[in-house]
């Protein structure tokens, strides 16, 4: 017979094991996959050609890592319900932990925010240096739910103006 410690234990193992279960890697963005650009070239990551950036920028600042930590949890629902909302297939469709992410703080308007620049992690195959992107921008014209563009406020922990790439 089942003691209630027993019972305990075996409700609490099986709730560990659901949690465990599910795809985290689906809901996660990877924190290895996500570089703060260097100060002079952070204002060039508004140069896309196709969609929206901030500006005119006023100025550029370093965000911190705490900065960094707070916006890849508030970006990771906004991510995964663009791309709920996309017109790729369920069965298609990437997990989030695939893109990789450039943050530039930026001045704009008087106020700092910083600007994400993400990508499907296939777009690395295309460069020979595979540190680049720590550097320097990526910038790619079309390439629809492969790439995205995100503002946050660090003032009040929010994502706004997401947006996929267009579509050739």
């Amino acid at each position: 017979m089942a003691t209630p410690t027993s019972i305990v234990l075996i409700t609490t193992l099986l709730a560990v094991t659901a949690a465990c279960a599910r795809p985290v890697s689906s809901q996660s963005l990877r924190a290895g996959r996500g570089t703060v650009l260097p100060a002079g070239s952070a204002a060039d990551i508004v140069r896309q050609c196709s969609r929206g950036t901030p500006g005119p920028v006023d100025g550029v600042w370093t965000p911190t890592s705490a900065d960094i930590v707070a916006l890849d949890r508030a970006l990771a629902p906004v991510l995964v319900d663009a791309l709920k909302h996309s017109s790729i297939p369920d069965s298609l469709r990437p997990p989030i932990s695939r893109y990789y992410r450039q943050y530039a703080g930026l001045v704009v308007g008087g106020k700092r925010i910083i600007y994400v620049n993400g990508f499907d992690d296939d777009i690395l195959h295309a460069y020979t240096d595979s540190t680049e992107w720590h550097r320097t921008p990526i910038v790619v014209c079309d390439g629809g739910e492969g790439f995205f563009g995100a503002e946050y406020d660090p003032s009040s922990l929010q994502v706004r103006h997401f947006q996929f790439n267009g579509n050739a």
